[in-house]
């Protein structure tokens, strides 16, 4: 077995192709790497990332509110609660107002007189009122209303990292290499050895060649996320098959019993053959005491092996199963 590292960092990705640095084709051979033949085993041995994404955004639809249908909308970016809170009443009418219960840690809901409120954004994420703790999505307030939850101003505690579709992370039908867990604050780059993040291993189920990675990294619906200009990298290990001659036993034998069997028929008449062959061997202890029956016998199971030899490589598309050996002893 031999391993090797690589380092892939978002920034030697073509921009021009892959503007975003959360979606990139990392091709091995134009970054100075051979192509790594005979892979069994993935691992991705460390990752650097960025908790640069902004939690509230336009594309989530989760900066509006409208009152009385008219809409008001904040900054994209990422908020306490005290900061949206003072971002969303300085876009508002003076006579409306949020305000935190500091002791219950919810949000209320004041006005002067009647008015509609509406959250809803028609989307798969949460709205703002959801954000903001608000169960119903659209009612109406007069006097003050109390949310039903404390607000989420937290974001996303986690990441998915794809890889050529390989890994076993299942969220809502997809597969994923890699759950990276978000331990740093926003603005911050989480540092993760392989010990402090869930699941990093893939092994083939037969050795495979691998000449370019597909990358992204998605958040809980499989959308893009936007690292807002800063890059993230990580490590990947390799572990590959030296012998060529292992790599093909393990090829033909996920094949079938079939095949197996023929391998073995081909050793056990080499075996005879060389037995039966030996001068210094009394005649009654030849596998064959009459050589006319002997030799007559070994070329008919040779012929039928070489038959059943050729019929199974056209069936399951295998140009050569010569060259293995087992021991006898």
């Amino acid at each position: 077995m031999e391993t090797i590292i690589v380092n892939v960092d978002s920034r030697s990705r073509d921009i021009n192709t892959y503007p975003n640095h959360s979606k990139f084709n990392f091709s091995l051979n134009k970054n100075g790497i051979s192509n790594i033949k005979n892979v069994t085993e993935l691992k991705v041995s460390s990752i650097e990332f960025p908790n640069t994404c902004y939690f509230f955004t336009r594309k989530k639809y989760n900066t509006s509110i409208k009152i009385d249908n008219k809409e008001y909308t904040i900054e994209d970016g990422n908020y306490n609660s005290d900061d949206l809170i003072e971002a969303l009443n300085d876009l508002l009418p003076n006579d409306i107002n949020f305000f935190i219960n500091k002791t219950t840690g919810k949000i209320l809901l004041r006005s002067s007189y009647q008015r509609n409120i509406d959250f809803d954004n028609n989307s798969e994420y949460s709205s703002l009122g959801q954000l903001l703790g608000f169960k119903t999505q659209s009612f109406t307030v007069e006097g003050s209303r109390e949310s039903d939850f404390i607000p989420n101003v937290v974001g996303e505690n986690y990441f998915f990292l794809k890889i050529n579709d390989l890994g076993h992370v299942l969220n809502s039908g997809k597969r994923y290499m890699s759950k990276v867990i978000m331990i740093a604050p926003k603005y911050e780059m989480t540092y993760e050895s392989r010990r402090s993040f869930v699941t990093k291993t893939y092994k083939f189920r037969q050795p495979k060649d691998i000449s370019v990675l597909d990358i992204e990294v998605v958040d809980y619906l499989d959308n893009l996320i936007d690292f807002n200009g800063i890059s993230f990298s990580f490590t990947i290990e390799f572990t590959m098959v030296n012998n060529n001659l292992l790599k093909k036993y393990h090829e033909l034998s996920f094949l079938s019993g079939e095949l197996l069997e023929i391998i073995l028929h081909d050793n056990m008449l080499e075996y005879y053959d060389r037995e039966n062959n030996q001068k210094d061997v009394p005649a009654p202890k030849k596998i064959f005491k009459h050589n006319n029956v002997g030799n007559n016998l070994l070329v008919g199971m040779k012929e039928i092996n070489i038959q059943d030899n050729k019929d199974l490589n056209l069936k399951n598309n295998v140009k050569d199963v010569t060259g293995f050996s087992f021991n006898y002893d």
